[in-house]
């Protein structure tokens, strides 16, 4: 999906649109596909047989710190973003396997859910673009995407 947002703006845009989408799966009930890595075991020891939930005798510095790389760890996310070089304009790249949703469809769940709540859900992102595929700029590449991607949204015999 390409993203426009405001100047200057990318990286707050970029977590407004990660928490979009990821609600946009969850009214889908896609979210078995935002399921980038497994869960952390419980890193403060609440799940611990002797129940203290006291983190096991590691200090509280050591816990923070854990938790802090954790949130830093931005391979666990299932929408992962790219500049474009053009101001203003980011990539998302969404998650693919068999019956993940397609951009189009996220997009369009966006705004049926902003028709119906009549409320912006962003304050930075201004146009999402629903990007289905993407290829090397060849002519080949184009022709053997354009195989595949034609058929799909313009059948044979339908006007």
């Amino acid at each position: 999906m390409l993203l426009t947002c405001e100047g200057g703006k990318d990286k707050r845009a970029v977590d407004e649109a990660r928490l979009l989408f990821e609600e946009a799966y969850a009214r889908m009930g896609k979210e078995s596909y935002l399921k980038a890595a497994p869960p952390a075991a419980d890193v403060n020891g609440a799940d611990a047989p002797e129940g203290g939930g006291g983190g096991g005798g590691k200090s509280v510095d050591a816990l923070l710190a854990a938790e802090v790389a954790e949130l830093k760890d931005f391979k666990k996310f299932a929408f992962r973003w790219h500049e474009t070089g053009v101001n203003n304009t980011i990539f998302v790249a969404f998650p693919t396997g068999e019956g993940a949703p397609r951009p189009s469809e996220v997009a369009a769940n966006v705004a049926e859910h902003v028709k119906a709540t009549k409320q912006l859900p962003a304050r930075f992102l201004l146009k999402l673009l629903p990007v289905e595929a993407t290829c090397f700029v060849g002519i080949d590449e184009i022709k053997k995407l354009a195989e595949d991607f034609v058929p799909k949204h313009f059948p044979t015999g339908v006007l």
